[in-house]
This record gives C-alpha cells, sequence and structure tokens, in this order.
C-alpha cells in the first residue's frame, strides 16, 4: 500500500493512521527503505521514541499531535532531541526542564506546530512565552495561576489562548487607571487565533471592588479585551464584591451575594454581562 501511495502522482494522498503504535514485529524487506513522507499518524503518546519510531521518523513519517500524558513526572525531555513533521499541536506537556535554548530549538525545528496545552504544574519561567510576558507586564507582578494553560503561535509570536492571573502589586485607593494599564497589558498577550476560544481569568490582591464600579471595569474590558471578539471571560473576588455594593446600593441592605448561589442567580451578574455583550465583549462564564 505504501508502495502505491508513493507512486501515485498526486502529492495531495494520504495514508493516515489515528494512532500509531511501536510494536518489536518483523517489517518485510524493504520496509526500512521506503519514504513515509506520505504517512501520517494522527497522534502519538509515548515518553521517548523508541528505534522503530526513530527510523520512521528519519523516513519521514508525519506526526500531526503528540500526547505527553503523565510520560513527565521523571523529567525526560529526549524526546524534544527529535524532529517530528508534520507536527502541530502537543497537549499535556509539563515544559522543558532543560533549558530555554533547547525549547527555542525544538520550536524553530517545528515551524508548524501552533498549538501548545501545558499541565498545570509545567516549567513557565523557562519558555519563550514565560520571558515574553514577564517583559511585557514590567513593572507589574502578577501570578499565573496553576490551571491548564494553553499557548498557541500566531504570526511568528507565541501567545496565550488560555491564562489565569493574580495581580499582586498594591494598588492605591481609586487606582482605577492602574488596574487598567494592567488589564490592557494582559490583552496584549492574549490570542486571537482561530486555533482557540480566549479564556481569560482575572482577580486582584488588591482590594479594588471595595471602589471600583461595573461602569469602570466594563469600560477597561471593553476598551482591552474586545479585540479578542468571543472571550471566556472569569473575573474573581473583586466583581463579587462590585455587584454586591451595588445591589446593595439598588436593593438595600440584605441583597448580599449568597455563597451558594450560583451563577445565574448572582444579583446584577446576567445585567452585567449584558452590558459587555453590548458593548462588543461576547463573553461566556464571569465569576469564579
Amino acid at each position: 500500500m505504501i508502495e502505491a501511495l508513493n507512486r501515485h502522482p498526486s502529492d495531495k494522498i494520504r495514508l493516515k493512521f489515528q494512532y500509531l503504535k511501536e510494536q518489536s514485529s518483523v517489517h518485510p524487506a524493504g520496509f526500512q527503505s521506503m519514504s513515509l513522507s506520505r504517512v501520517v499518524c494522527h497522534f502519538w503518546e509515548y515518553q521517548c521514541p523508541g528505534e522503530e519510531m526513530k527510523t520512521w521518523l528519519v523516513q519521514g513519517l508525519n506526526i500531526e499531535m503528540i500526547l505527553r500524558r503523565d510520560y513527565d513526572a521523571q523529567p525526560d525531555d529526549s524526546w524534544m532531541d527529535y524532529t517530528y513533521s508534520g507536527l502541530t499541536s502537543i497537549k499535556s506537556w509539563k515544559g522543558n526542564h532543560r533549558s530555554l535554548q533547547s525549547t527555542v530549538d525544538f520550536l524553530q525545528r517545528h515551524p508548524l506546530l501552533k498549538r501548545i496545552e501545558l499541565k498545570p504544574d509545567h516549567e513557565h519561567d523557562n519558555t519563550p512565552w514565560g520571558i515574553a510576558f514577564a517583559k511585557r507586564m514590567h513593572p507589574y507582578s502578577c501570578k499565573v495561576c496553576s490551571g491548564d494553560m494553553v499557548v498557541v503561535k500566531v504570526d511568528e509570536e507565541w501567545l496565550y489562548g488560555r491564562i489565569e492571573v493574580i495581580f499582586l502589586d498594591d494598588i492605591p485607593h481609586r487606582g482605577v487607571g492602574i488596574v487598567e494599564t494592567m488589564i490592557q497589558k494582559l490583552g496584549t498577550m492574549v490570542s486571537q487565533s482561530p486555533h482557540c476560544l480566549p479564556f481569560v481569568g482575572i482577580d486582584f490582591l488588591s482590594p479594588v471592588g471595595e471602589y471600583m464600579t461595573s461602569k469602570d471595569l466594563i469600560g477597561i474590558l471593553t476598551r482591552n479585551l474586545s479585540h479578542l471578539g468571543e472571550v471566556n471571560l472569569r473575573l474573581g473576588k473583586f466583581l463579587r464584591d462590585i455587584l454586591t455594593r451595588e445591589c446593595a446600593q439598588i436593593l438595600g441592605p440584605g441583597s448580599a451575594i449568597d455563597e451558594e448561589e450560583d451563577e445565574e442567580s448572582i444579583a446584577g451578574l446576567v445585567p452585567f454581562r449584558e452590558r459587555l455583550r453590548s458593548r462588543g465583549v461576547l463573553c461566556g462564564l464571569l465569576y469564579y
């Protein structure tokens, strides 16, 4: 079959496997001399290429996705020494435990790689996107939350498709302008890529919800996140503080948000979302 595929005049025809498993089998005579450049494996999940896979990679086998799962429990990044033709995505990656340069080299060898889903405990500071994020956010400090993150490549730059941050700096009372600058910087690191619906989580250690208004927040989000189009937006305790205070002013004492209520029944949350949507920020879940 592979011989017939390689002889076919159309270069667009491919033999595609959903999953390809290495086996200690004896291949037919001549198999190791065949080109596998028209053979595609949709995903592969092993800790490191065995001898068979190394041979197949040399023969030109295409691998679209690498699934790491739990293979990085004991850091072994030797799988990154190889080149995987056709690679477009990596899932459950814990990061490279060796060096930034080896990560850069791996990315440069895989120009088709557009999306990486990162495990919660991945190495963040030793990556191109982690370093770019720290530089972009300067002089502000923030904690990148340990949830699953996604990075995507847009115009040769690695940006976040999914990220949750907590801003750690003390913000002066009524420092709405500083809050906007922080969110503006964050917005420049979030992708508008078709490969990922953006997910952005934002919270503050500083009690900004005590003085910000919902009008302030909607203006900030509109000016700095509307370029993302539809986005799953999660705003932390500060949003709850804003809505609790404003609902109390409108409805009177005793209208504070109940901890047991679900999102749809939180007073003021649905109107807040609709006001955001009317300003061009199409968002999913708002509160967490």
